[in-house]
């Protein structure tokens, strides 16, 4: 923090590849805001820009692979003990950064070998990374993820590194659902949305806004047809489809949080929330993680991320802010154009 002096769990310096884009995309955004032309803002830009241009994103690949990311790299290890990026999560964000670089770009095939690749050995589709999680279903995943620690699955296996992550869609209560899975939470897949806009982002295989839009509906229908405890439609957003043994685990920023993409359901969402367990489940601190309403038991912890998504989204959602200065940002600008077909 103030001494300047870097933190390292274990002694063994690691470098966070998501901690580091999720900065960069923050301050970028700040640039294109702060765009008048006086001392302060210009001096304030300059160093973002310095900041940005540092960034060696080349130190996150390796050699046999250099447009496959890794979400860590040590100077002591390189990337030995990190795993590949990519699937429908917060690695698209990741991805288009490293793309746009002004200094150590990584080449337009990154989209499709790197983001749209299931890897060998990890499952990459709809939250890979488990901080979305409230702590009380990240301890029980931490276990799962521990064995795509342990090998790095890419390396000498050049032939053999992954399938597209487009491979397995299916259709799913009536909605063609990217990826085919509902297993994950809906946090991770609007992480790369709260700075991009998916209307207009279509690419070979996908338009994203009609991709979000199905992803939603299928998965409200899905919690609305299981038994959660509620007799209201307008309540869902089950975290722990895959571990229900205590019971259903419902994030109020799942369903809050499709504000920008399906209006009227966010919306219902939030006043229903409020409506009927505004008592027990919001304080001054914004939502509780989680309530369990068949089991009355709620979260006592608050995840930052939470609040953040739903304020961010009723801003896009209103005013398309964020969204309209990320994709202003002049570097990024020049590969959206690349990657993705307006239509």
């Amino acid at each position: 923090g103030r001494s300047g002096v870097p933190y390292y769990r274990d002694s063994v310096p690691t470098y966070d590849l998501r901690g580091t884009s999720h900065i960069m995309e923050s301050l970028l955004i700040a640039r294109q805001y702060f765009s008048k032309e006086d001392p302060e803002e210009q001096a304030l830009r300059n160093t973002i820009t310095k900041l940005w241009e540092r960034i060696n994103w080349n130190y996150f690949t390796d050699a046999q692979h250099p447009d496959v990311l890794w979400n860590k790299w040590s100077p002591v290890d390189s990337t030995a003990r990190s795993r590949p990026l990519g699937g429908f999560n917060e690695s698209l964000g990741t991805y288009l950064l490293a793309m746009s670089s002004p200094t150590h770009p990584l080449a337009i095939s990154a989209y499709i070998n790197g983001f749209a690749t299931k890897h060998k050995g990890h499952e990459l589709y709809f939250g890979d990374d488990t901080n979305d999680l409230a702590p009380e279903l990240k301890m029980k995943l931490d276990d799962s993820l521990a064995r795509s620690i342990s090998a790095n699955p890419l390396i000498g296996d050049a032939g053999n590194a992954g399938v597209s992550i487009y491979s397995d869609d299916k259709v799913i209560f009536a909605k063609n659902i990217a990826g085919g899975s509902l297993n994950e939470s809906l946090m991770s897949v609007y992480r790369p949305f709260l700075i991009m806009d998916p209307k207009g982002k279509v690419d070979d295989f996908v338009d994203y806004k009609k991709y979000l839009s199905n992803y939603i509906l299928a998965y409200k229908r899905r919690d609305n047809e299981m038994s959660i405890g509620t007799r209201f439609t307008d309540i869902w957003g089950v975290e722990n489809v895959e571990d229900t043994y205590q019971g259903y685990l419902v994030n109020p920023a799942v369903a809050i949080a499709a504000y920008p993409f399906e209006k009227e359901i966010g919306l219902k969402a939030l006043r229903k929330f409020y409506e009927e367990y505004a008592d027990v489940l919001f304080t001054q601190y914004g939502f509780r993680s989680w309530i369990d309403i068949k089991n009355n038991d709620v979260s006592e912890s608050y995840r930052a991320r939470n609040q953040a998504t739903i304020a961010v989204m009723i801003e896009n959602a209103n005013s398309g802010m964020i969204w309209k200065l990320y994709e202003n940002i002049p570097e990024v600008k020049k590969t959206l154009e690349k990657v993705y077909t307006k239509k």
